[in-house]
């Protein structure tokens, strides 16, 4: 999985270390040095090779082993535990895996907190109350209330009534001042990963594909970094000469060269990589996609805007009074787009308003009660998302990425609409819901920050490796096993949204007949499955299409169950005909599971080898000339469907 390539990485590091040092390092003047550098260009490589002085960190390495064994043993007992159990209780749960993972399940628990607040939100009326005086050119300007609202339409009317008999406003206040709108940091890869998705429209996973595309192809930095300040001998003339010759950038390049560059800010330095930026090279024109330029569009543009001017504003700021009642206007004058008008998403705007003066009195042309109502919060957009995940502490620069991934590839939550919100299922809601009624520490973040802060220590060497594991698995064994006594407290919200077997088998039809008792069995269409009540035994089936019942009469001579065909919704697949006996345990100790007629190797059953061709754009049967050959690979042929219906039985 991508989520721990990086830590992956420094693991084979140390492996690779420990089995090469003695050979390496055959005379005692001879030492092993770990080269860094952040981008694959031939300076950078060059300037690494040339002022190598570090050897390998032999903590970071151990720190990743850490974090992968917790999450491993944890994820596996708590993923495999529940999914066995909600598979045998929920006919309709057709998910292949139900996990639970440190990061994912708070990263889930994130949307679900928010999908619940929106579902328990109860909408209130609410009044305003909105004088307008007449302009001179005769437009109409509205002032805003400084309490904004009532939620008492009495109050409201004695408001206006108070106002009505005065029936002047004073303008008691008139302030200016400037203001700012700062320039901004290095970009570090939770910055990248919020943008990509709220501005280019691109999620988390397939952004970082792309940067890392763009870094291998040497265009940009390395993508996975927590640092937001250039290092001293960061390149700043470099790669801007290097934008100067893109026509996207060329003219404001320019002018900011005459002009002179601001010096970036000094953000964070995590001590890995320094922040994303272009590199010396630059693209040609069609050597990138569209989704890879609008990645390198915007990685140029944050650089630019990193070493740009502050935007500037004036905000000018108006106090009324009537009465004991206070009502404010606010106008904007922009003095210096800055930084902006490379950055161009980030948007500043005039706001222009009457010359007020103080002293002045004004008598409005009409004073309204205006009522609304209250609205629920929206969806966590991945960008919101990505935000609480970096404040509460879960996943790294590394990871984070993939952990959203997850959620969404797990059908624990949806994608929804342009602006990305992240809507969770029926699955997402139960897990979490679940689990906050039996554990609410297996959801909340706290738990693992903690583990976080404590591989950090690992990493820094200020923190023993084993006795981290021991206290961690110690905990969570503690917690799997309190789940495992509490696991029917998962039914009470998944009996809600899903069907259970019993409940399933009460309503599912009959189909076919059973071997063992001769008695009818039930289909159960969204498992896939037969059940016999009498024996009460279920049969799974091949997913992914349908079952009917092929030939009254035709039954598998080795346990007389009667045989069924398998119709795939893919045309591009063939039906199956099968027992459903057989097909669940082979009769045969060299064939495994899953035995299908056209694989049987029993020469006496007429249906042996049997198969679907099609023939004139109709489906139909053929049988094998030979019994199928178990000792070799080959495959039973297949063709295109054109049709799946009008079977009927061929004699070959």
């Amino acid at each position: 999985s991508d989520v721990y390539k990086r830590q992956y990485q420094r693991r084979v590091h140390g492996e690779v270390l420990e089995n090469v040092r003695d050979i390496m390092k055959q005379e005692p003047f001879q030492q092993v040095y770990r080269a860094k550098f952040s981008s694959i260009t031939k300076q950078d490589l060059l300037h690494t090779f040339n002022t190598l002085s570090e050897g390998p960190n032999q903590f970071e390495a151990i720190s990743v082993d850490a974090r992968q064994i917790i999450d491993l043993k944890i994820g596996v007992a708590f993923s495999r535990f529940q999914t066995v159990y909600l598979k045998k209780r929920y006919e309709n749960l057709t998910q292949r895996l139900v996990t639970y993972g440190p990061c994912q399940t708070p990263t889930l628990g994130f949307c679900v907190e928010r999908h619940l607040e929106i579902a328990a939100f109860q909408q209130q009326q609410f009044w305003r109350i909105v004088p307008q005086f007449q302009l001179p050119d005769g437009r109409l300007q509205s002032i805003d209330w400084d309490q904004d609202r009532t939620y008492r339409q009495d109050e409201a009317n004695s408001v206006k009534q108070d106002i009505a008999r005065v029936n002047v406003f004073q303008v008691v206040e008139v302030t200016s001042k400037e203001g700012s709108r700062g320039r901004p940091e290095g970009l570090d890869t939770v910055h990248l990963l919020k943008s990509a998705s709220s501005q280019l429209k691109i999620g988390p996973n397939q952004a970082m594909q792309i940067a890392e595309k763009l870094y291998l192809g040497g265009y940009v930095t390395y993508p996975r970094t927590e640092s937001t300040t250039y290092p001293r001998n960061f390149d700043l003339m470099g790669v801007l000469n290097g934008l100067l010759q893109l026509p996207n950038y060329n003219e404001y390049v320019e002018r900011l060269l005459q002009e002179g560059l601001e010096r970036p800010k000094q953000g964070k330095d995590a001590g890995d990589h320094p922040p994303i930026t272009p590199t010396l090279k630059t693209p040609s024109p069609g050597e990138l996609n569209k989704e890879e330029w609008k990645m390198y569009d915007y990685i140029s543009r944050h650089f630019l805007g990193t070493v740009s001017a502050d935007a500037k504003f004036s905000k000018r700021i108006v106090k009324f009074q009537a009465g004991n009642h206070k009502f404010t206007l606010q106008g904007t004058t922009i003095l210096n787009v800055g930084f902006t008008q490379i950055m161009t998403w980030v948007k500043l705007y005039d706001k222009m308003i009457p010359d007020f003066q103080e002293g002045q009195s004004l008598i409005p042309v009409k004073v309204e009660i205006v009522p609304g109502k209250t609205t629920p919060p929206e969806h966590l957009t991945e960008s919101d998302l990505i935000t609480l995940m970096e404040k509460n502490g879960i996943g790294t620069d590394a990871s984070v990425a993939q952990h959203v991934g997850n959620i969404c590839d797990r059908n624990y939550v949806k994608v929804v609409g342009n602006n990305r919100k992240l809507v969770p299922t029926d699955l997402g809601v139960a897990l979490v819901s679940a689990y906050n009624k039996i554990d609410q520490e297996l959801v909340a973040p706290n738990l693992r920050s903690n583990i976080e802060k404590s591989v950090e220590l690992i990493a820094k060497g200020s923190a023993d490796c084993k006795k981290v594991l021991e206290e961690v698995l110690a905990i969570f064994k503690e917690k799997f096993l309190y789940f495992r006594e509490n696991v029917q407290d998962m039914d009470i919200y998944f009996k809600e949204v899903f069907i259970t077997y019993q409940d399933a088998i009460n309503s599912a039809s009959f189909l076919s007949e059973c071997g063992r008792c001769g008695q009818q069995m039930k289909y159960l269409p969204n498992s896939n499955k037969l059940n016999c009540p009498k024996c009460r035994f279920t049969y799974s089936l091949p997913q992914g299409g349908e079952i009917c019942v092929f030939e009254e009469e035709a039954k598998c001579p080795i346990d007389n169950f009667q045989l069924v065909m398998f119709k795939p919704n893919s045309l591009d697949s063939q039906p199956l005909l099968l027992c459903p006996n057989c097909y669940n345990k082979s009769p045969y100790p060299q064939i495994s599971n899953h035995l299908k007629c056209q694989d049987c190797p029993n020469t006496e059953c007429k249906y042996n080898g049997f198969v679907f061709g099609v023939s004139n754009g109709v489906m139909q049967n053929t049988m094998q000339s030979e019994p199928p050959n178990h000792m070799d690979n080959r495959q039973p042929f297949s063709m295109s469907l054109a049709q799946n219906q009008n079977l009927s039985l061929i004699h070959i």
